[in-house]
């Protein structure tokens, strides 16, 4: 896992409300090849670590984009778990 930059990242989202990223980088990121629901379990796991709560990361995933939010928006995890 790229700890470093994807806290970066993490800061920027709670800082500024979002950031987009192509879903590959995101799973390197992560040390994931795959999207499924283990990766937005890591995620939510990084996202604790900087916001101090899990239950305020909300991601979209248009094509090969997602967009991560600390705000109420279409879950991310929902796709994951079915792929």
């Amino acid at each position: 896992m790229k700890n470093d930059l994807l806290h970066s990242i993490l800061h920027d989202v709670r800082l500024t409300g979002s950031a987009q990223l192509h879903k590959r980088k995101l799973l390197w990121l992560l040390g994931r090849q795959n999207d499924n629901a283990s990766a937005w379990g890591l995620l939510l796991d990084e996202w604790e670590e900087i916001a101090g709560d899990r239950s305020t990361l909300h991601g979209t995933w248009h094509g090969d984009t997602i967009t991560l939010l600390n705000m109420a928006s279409q879950q991310l995890s929902t796709h994951w778990a079915v792929s």
